[in-house]
């Protein structure tokens, strides 16, 4: 049929599409903490899986160097630090400039401090021999997991193109904001931005699979009802989608238990955020003295610093509600195939082996749904009761923007002078 053989060529090619962005993505991360000297973890090729192996002492300490060199380079952030400190000091000055110097002090001083506190934590979990073995274990559960799944039900699909699209878009703010840090030379902001990326890529790449993961078991649910029951392959299948539904639900409950502390993170990046954003308002609708050219380069030195963090936020809710239908519907079918079962119970009465098979099923369909209501597969974010979800990014959507226009409409109340508020952000 042509219908079959398109979708067989659009699933070869869904399939190569998600292989390449998880390998891309897996590789890089690889090849970039074991070339800059990042944790312990090596890949070992004759088990096929991730292991621990200790970097060697003049290794680290030539990397140590290489680090503080580039700390050094803007002296550890001393000179932002006092620019944002002296403002703060008693003196005589006009007291609608002194409110805006001190408004500018605040923000970089709150940007410095959470700059700090993030990379200190990144490089402290990224050296923790515990953590270091907390990530290994749940990687290689991830590689065993996807090989089971991908033989048993595959081939695995990229579930959800559009997430894909809005990370790659993701990619680029973060680049694009990189390129600005370094055109200014805010290696301390650099250093966070970087760290932080790469859990957050680790991340996207898990969600990926998992949605592949979820969407392949609904689709096996889907054609064990077409095609019937009768194949006992089918039968064993279908057992063993319980178990291994399992085995994923439990190996992101370890997930999240690492990626918790990372995930909130994501909000200490609101304060240059809000600023950048209220810099390209101001710029767009206030500053009438600059020409087309002048605006848009403005605009693109912050669309980056402004993009990246919402898009984030954005990824973690869409990923967040494919999970939550995709769980709903394989709810729905298995419900609907054990109710299938029950009305063929007296013809399998017949056959011990299969009464045995229904039996064992609507075991296994009761531990599933005690699961699903347990430990749902969610994406948790600040604490296992706040689930990021699109209600979620809306809500952190519109504080943004509220805060941003807030931060417009102060800076313009302090008169013409204060036309350029950004401050320690500016380019």
């Amino acid at each position: 049929m042509p219908g079959e053989g398109h979708w067989g060529r659009s699933a070869k090619w869904q399939t190569r599409l998600l292989r390449w962005t998880v390998l891309g993505i897996g590789w890089t991360l690889y090849l970039f903490c074991r070339g800059c000297v990042i944790g312990q973890m090596k890949y070992d090729p004759a088990r096929g899986q991730m292991i621990i192996r200790a970097r060697g002492l003049l290794a680290k300490r030539i990397a140590l160097l290489i680090k503080l060199a580039v700390l050094l380079s803007d002296y550890f952030g001393a000179f932002y630090i006092l620019g944002a400190i002296l403002p703060l000091l008693p003196e005589i000055d006009d007291h609608k400039r002194n409110g805006r110097r001190i408004f500018e002090s605040l923000v970089t001083l709150v940007g410095m401090v959470l700059a700090y506190w993030n990379i200190g934590l990144l490089l402290y979990w990224l050296s923790s021999l515990r953590y270091n073995r907390s990530i290994v274990r749940v990687v290689n559960e991830v590689i065993r997991l996807h090989a089971l799944i991908d033989r048993c039900f595959g081939p695995l699909l990229v579930a959800e193109l559009h997430i894909l699209v809005v990370f790659v878009a993701e990619l680029h703010m973060t680049v694009l904001h990189l390129f600005n840090c370094l055109r200014i030379e805010m290696f301390l902001f650099l250093y966070n931005i970087v760290l932080l990326e790469v859990f957050f890529c680790a991340y996207m790449a898990y969600q990926m699979l998992l949605l592949s993961w979820l969407s392949s078991f609904s689709l096996f649910l889907h054609r064990y009802r077409l095609q019937g029951t009768s194949a006992r392959g089918q039968r064993t299948k279908l057992l063993r989608l319980f178990r291994l539904y399992a085995r994923v639900s439990n190996g992101h409950q370890a997930i999240m238990q690492l990626w918790l502390p990372v995930a909130s993170m994501l909000f200490s990046s609101i304060v240059i955020m809000v600023v950048d954003c209220a810099t390209i308002v101001n710029c767009i609708l206030f500053k009438h003295n600059l020409d087309m050219r002048q605006k848009w380069d403005e605009i693109f030195s912050h669309l980056g610093a402004c993009l990246s963090p919402l898009l984030r936020m954005l990824l973690l809710g869409l990923c967040n509600d494919s999970l939550t239908r995709l769980e709903n519907l394989l709810s729905l079918q298995l419900l609907g195939t054990d109710l299938g079962h029950h009305q063929l119970e007296g013809d399998y009465r017949k056959d011990s082996e299969q009464e045995g098979f229904v039996r064992h099923l609507r075991n296994l369909q009761i531990c599933f749904d005690l699961q699903t209501r347990a430990q749902p597969i969610r994406n948790h974010i600040m604490s296992v009761n706040q689930i990021c979800g699109c209600p979620f990014f809306l809500d952190f959507f519109f504080c943004t923007l509220i805060n941003s226009f807030s931060c417009v409409q102060y800076v313009l109340s302090l008169g013409p002078q204060s036309e350029n508020f950004q401050g320690f952000f500016s380019s």
